[in-house]
């Protein structure tokens, strides 16, 4: 396994992590302080609503709208019986996004470093990314002999190579845990959190870790808290952490520059082709260019060249861009099945570095890869962006031209239905500029009614597209 440097900054208003392997960015996460409610979190609700006809319910936790419960089990299709006053301890699966409402479940699940704890639950499971069967099989009967009674277990990845008396710790601190939120949910009042989940930080020494980290730099003061964590529950980690006194830590390490780049639309490959990402409702397509005439090598050659280097690279903007569900990629279509399979390889070997189950499907005859990546929330992606305000979310705006002909049409309408000078355009700077410049097409919209007073008044307020027309008054 690659060496891993992990970069974690604190700042009043913003926790991020960044993850390095051999010098490359692979994983980048952030928190602020008003993220409610967190993943993970437990509660104690009240349900204040059925859905019958999808199998769920809607649960008052006491953070915003009500959270959505799915009832029914998707393995057996049972629906598990509710009763709109019942209380419920419930565990927050999904934040509140888009507009949807936060998800929860009734399935407790508290995680460790090695293992997951599931009360109440049955089975014994091993991470999928542990492959090789003789470790599956060794680590599934560990579990066996640490597993407490009437509660399921699953070794995480990290658990790869380690022994009952290096994974029973872990588990003692999660059991510790569920009692506490147990006691506490005997009287705690209706709605109330009994389990806030840990930030950030805390949450990146659990999951992002792997065996070849080898430095953790801390900027910004916690007062030493996770340090003494680190000590306290994953000592072989505590080692690695180093206090970075200075300040601006991405900034130094040239995360910063890196990180404005992360949500462009085109990323630029070594061999001079590039990736585009385009993003609609159902799905996030991803188009592979060769980007320049083939100079060197033949067609096929160059393509193969590309469509590897394009395999490698993908999986690792799925991770750090956080994009989830339908992902469709088209590569440079290459005739030669050995191709074909070899791209398929890189690209399947590269998925396996990451957390996040996908699934991909067969190359079609076309060239393009379908996959399906589980939708993830906090992703950078949702909290560094938002819906733009011109356009609505089109992806584009309108061209000037087309601008300056609805103002145009605006201020002959209003003049048609009697409206008096002077006639006032308030607009955009940018688009007041425009309309200055073709300022014959307004004047020609007057001259056949006989008027020619237009004041352009710029508004900085307005977003570009839009624009106000009035008249005098009186």
């Amino acid at each position: 396994m690659a060496s891993q440097e992990v970069l974690i900054e604190i700042e009043p208003w913003e926790e991020r992590v960044a993850i390095r392997e051999a010098g490359v960015l692979s994983e980048f996460a952030l928190e602020r302080p008003g993220d409610v409610p967190r993943v993970g979190s437990v509660y104690r609700g009240r349900i204040v609503g059925l859905l019958t006809s999808v199998g769920a319910a809607l649960v008052d936790i006491g953070e915003g709208d009500s959270a959505f419960l799915p009832l029914r089990n998707s393995e057996t299709e049972e629906v598990q019986a509710a009763h709109r006053g019942d209380a419920v301890l419930v565990q927050v699966t999904k934040r509140p996004l888009g507009g949807k409402r936060a998800q929860v479940t009734r399935q407790i699940s508290l995680a460790g470093r090695y293992v997951v704890l599931m009360p109440g639950g049955s089975p014994l499971k091993i991470s999928r990314r542990i492959a090789d069967e003789a470790e599956r099989a060794r680590l599934e009967a560990v579990l066996a002999s640490l597993r407490p009674p009437d509660a399921g277990l699953v070794a995480r990845t990290a658990a790869l190579g380690r022994t009952a008396e290096m994974i029973a710790p872990d588990l003692k601190a999660l059991q510790v845990e569920w009692e506490r939120i147990a006691k506490l949910a005997i009287d705690a009042p209706v709605p109330s959190c009994l389990r806030v989940a840990p930030p950030l930080r805390v949450r990146a020494l659990r999951d992002m870790c792997g065996p070849g980290v080898e430095r953790i730099r801390l900027s910004g003061d916690d007062g030493g808290a996770l340090l003494a964590f680190a000590r306290d529950r994953y000592p072989d980690l505590a080692g690695a952490i180093e206090r970075d006194p200075q300040g601006g830590l991405f900034w130094r390490t040239g995360l910063e520059a890196e990180l404005e780049q992360l949500f462009e639309r085109r990323v630029f490959l070594k061999s001079g082709g590039s990736l585009v990402f385009d993003f609609t409702e159902a799905l996030t397509v991803v188009d592979v260019n060769s980007g320049r005439p083939f100079e060197e090598g033949s067609p096929e050659e160059t393509a193969l060249r590309t469509n590897l280097e394009a395999a490698q690279e993908i999986p690792r903007q799925l991770k750090l861009r956080g994009i989830g569900g339908i992902i469709v990629v088209d590569f440079i279509d290459m005739p030669n099945p050995e191709h074909q399979k070899q791209m398929m390889e890189v690209l399947e070997a590269a998925l396996r570095h990451d957390r996040v189950k996908t699934q991909v499907a067969v190359l079609s005859p076309l060239g393009v890869v379908e996959m399906t990546r589980k939708r993830v929330d906090d992703t950078p992606y949702h909290h560094l962006t938002e819906m733009c305000p011109t356009c609505g979310g089109r992806g584009r705006t309108l061209a000037p031209a087309t601008l300056v002909i609805q103002v145009a049409r605006k201020v002959l309408r209003l003049i048609r239905e009697g409206g008096r000078e002077p006639v006032t355009v308030r607009v955009h700077p940018r688009l007041g500029v425009l309309l200055r410049e073709d300022s014959h097409l307004l004047e020609a919209s007057l001259h056949d009614q006989g008027r020619a007073n237009i004041v352009i008044a710029d508004d900085a307020s307005l977003p570009y597209e839009q624009f106000r027309v009035t008249a005098a008054e009186g």
